[in-house]
């Protein structure tokens, strides 16, 4: 794979997210509704701090981690596999709507050059997102330190982050492959959030099924290998899962791609 190849379509796509305005603005109302949770959460925890200053015994188990930190995680997650398809679904399906993908298909470029600069300039978009969530976050834990005049624990911060890193790259490549067999934007986008919610909400219905479908669908969920990263816990299981989820992912884009040629 030449990476100036790579570099190439990830510009060219950059420069394509830059002349259209609707997935920013998906961007910005995702990041209203964040900063709306974020508010409340911070709000709901001083209220619950004053309470448990009268309580000993329930200030002892009182922890920012769990009640703000985890939960803020948790939210930017979910919003994330909810506009990532909005960015990402695009990628080939834009270019067969405007008949450009022959155009593609003309220049010296792999499949797998093709597709990872497509999902490379997707995440790059989303990344920018995941900045600004993190903002929040990062305010919040400094301010809170500097009032508690402790040191700043940013353990669980890098942990949410990776994991947030991990989880985007992996929906991109979702939302991607889904594009390279999906004739229009609409239906790719509708396709990839119906598959990444399925991957997101699966582990749930373990709580009500036998043991062996229970740890099946616990180790596929997006949701279940994500829950450790939210509290601070870096597992190489997880880690491990999501680059194989992506790499299937981008596999997968680059047959379906080859078979379109």
């Amino acid at each position: 794979m030449d990476f100036r190849k790579v570099n190439l379509i990830v510009s060219k796509d950059i420069l394509e997210y830059l002349s259209t305005v609707f997935p920013f603005i998906s961007m910005f109302i995702a990041l209203l509704f964040i900063s709306i949770f974020f508010i409340s959460a911070v709000y709901s925890f001083f209220q619950v701090a004053f309470i448990a200053l009268s309580f000993p015994s329930f200030a002892k188990n009182f922890n920012v981690n769990d009640m703000i930190v985890t939960p803020y995680f948790g939210f930017v997650a979910f919003f994330s596999i909810l506009i990532i398809p909005i960015i990402a679904a695009k990628s080939f399906a834009q270019e067969k709507k405007l008949k450009t993908i022959e155009l593609l298909f003309t220049y010296p470029f792999k499949e797998i050059e093709l597709v990872f600069g497509k999902v490379l300039s997707s995440f790059l978009v989303y990344f920018v997102f995941l900045i600004f969530a993190m903002l929040y976050i990062v305010i919040f834990v400094v301010i809170y330190s500097l009032i508690n005049k402790g040191p700043i624990d940013f353990g669980v911060i890098f942990s949410g982050f990776l994991g947030l890193v991990l989880l985007g790259f992996a929906v991109v490549s979702v939302s991607v492959c889904i594009s390279t067999f999906v004739d229009d934007i609409i239906p790719a986008w509708a396709i990839s959030l119906v598959v990444i919610l399925i991957f997101w909400l699966i582990g749930f219905t373990g709580d009500f099924a036998n043991v062996t479908y229970k740890t099946i669908v616990k180790n596929i969920s997006l949701a279940n290998n994500f829950e450790n990263f939210s509290k601070g816990v870096i597992d190489v299981k997880n880690i491990v899962y999501f680059i194989t989820f992506s790499i299937l992912f981008i596999y997968l884009a680059v047959m379906f791609l080859t078979d379109k040629e």
